[in-house]
């Protein structure tokens, strides 16, 4: 038998006021409308967790054990140490345990005890409830098990057996605990929109690792991506470390070629987190600022992908030459 997740409740010994907290945090989400817990996704913690105005606090998603759930907890906590809350975590305990073992032979619903219940046009499992504890039991040969609402509603239909429609089947997995506790949650949470007015008003700037070409590149197992916002122009500069003296010098030369932004946003790196490049900056007159989320430089990031498929693919052309479908113009006549 194999833990496959552990559903954990704690008690933080603390009322919030949960809309003044959504101004303080990243990543949360809040609506009293439809839920009444917040929604919080720490970009460097694994899971979800559920915060309540009443300071209990949930924490699920691929938790393998409770030592690992409660870690959870813990590092949720010190977050809102950090930021002034008087929160002490007590009370934390198992809520929902999952765990999967693959029985031997074959197993016959008709000649199960009075005590579970099955549908195969709903859902493609065994359900037990027995002196409270609840045990479900997949047939893992039917195509619609372990799935959601659309895998399950084309396994209806190839059987033809049944005449249902997705909202029903939606409406009957909405009311089962474990599709409720355990599915993924996709929240595409609202964030600032990133204004450029002109040319060389923000840049972007972000560092990617290519250590696998170290031996072959003389050294230089990283490069520095800058990306103006909204010429989408991108210079790079082959790097042979991350240190705050070597991009430094980078940043010189690209400078040099007479072009420098009004702001610089990157991440909490250490490589920009220093004093050699505030320094730098200050020296420039360049506003330097860092990005919030977890979906941080979203220009950069889709250029370091791009520059990494050709690289890989070895079809190696220059960025400036490229045309910019918004402006009809080369990047080198920007």
């Amino acid at each position: 038998m194999q833990l496959t997740n552990v559903v954990v409740l704690g008690d933080l010994k603390c009322t919030f006021d949960l809309r003044a907290l959504t101004h303080k945090l990243v990543n949360v989400r809040y609506d009293p409308r439809f839920f009444s817990a917040m929604i919080w996704q720490h970009r460097r913690i694994s899971g979800n967790c559920l915060l309540f105005s009443n300071g209990k606090i949930n924490c699920n998603g691929k938790c393998r054990s409770f030592q690992e759930a409660r870690r959870r907890l813990r590092r949720y906590a010190r977050c809102l140490q950090s930021i002034g809350y008087e929160v002490k975590l007590s009370n934390v305990r198992i809520v929902t345990a999952s765990a999967v073992h693959q029985l031997s032979g074959r197993i016959d619903p008709a000649h199960l005890p009075s005590c579970y219940s099955y549908e195969p046009e709903l859902f493609p499992a065994v359900m037990f409830r027995r002196h409270g504890m609840h045990f479900t039991c997949h047939l893992s040969e039917h195509p619609g098990s372990f799935s959601g609402v659309d895998k399950l509603y084309k396994a209806v239909r190839k059987e033809g057996k049944y005449v249902l429609g997705k909202s029903k089947i939606r409406k009957w997995l909405e009311t089962q605990e474990t599709f409720g506790l355990h599915r993924q949650i996709n929240e595409n949470l609202r964030r600032r929109k990133v204004i450029a007015p002109f040319i060389d008003y923000q840049w972007d700037v972000d560092t990617a690792v290519m250590k696998s070409y170290v031996k072959v590149n003389d050294g230089y197992g990283y490069f520095l991506l800058v990306v103006d916002v909204f010429s989408r122009v991108v210079r790079t500069h082959a790097l042979k470390s991350t240190q705050g003296k070597e991009m430094v010098t980078a940043l010189k030369l690209i400078f040099d070629t007479g072009k420098k932004p009004s702001k610089l946003r990157s991440e909490r790196g250490t490589e920009f987190r220093n004093k050699d490049v505030h320094r730098l900056l200050q020296t420039e007159k360049v506003d330097q600022f860092f990005t919030q989320n977890e979906q941080k430089e979203f220009v950069c990031g889709k250029s370091h992908q791009d520059n990494k498929i050709e690289t890989q693919s070895l079809h190696v052309s220059s960025p400036d030459a490229s045309l910019d479908r918004r402006l009809r113009l080369r990047n080198t006549e920007l």
